[in-house]
């Protein structure tokens, strides 16, 4: 599994926040059913895209590559910094 590569320096982005397991998923599609496709880790500033579904958010994580980071239920993974 690849490494999240993108890092935002402008806003708005998404930040990925300390975690249990050490990293976030980026998934293909907006639910833990989702291809993973990368691994964010927390600190990470992800580029968002400006869309977000049932707590989810379309982030920007590598050149050209789009996938979802989860909220998670209390905002515990991941942050959108406006």
């Amino acid at each position: 599994i690849a490494s999240a590569s993108a890092t935002a320096k402008t806003k708005p982005y998404v930040e990925i926040l300390d975690n249990p397991n050490g990293f976030l998923r980026v998934r293909g599609e907006p639910a833990t059913t989702g291809v993973e496709l990368a691994r964010a880790i927390p600190g990470q500033h992800l580029p968002y895209l400006n869309e977000e579904t049932n707590g989810w958010y379309k982030v920007t994580y590598a050149t050209g590559k789009s996938g979802w980071v989860a909220r998670g239920q209390n905002g515990e993974y991941a942050k959108l910094v406006q």
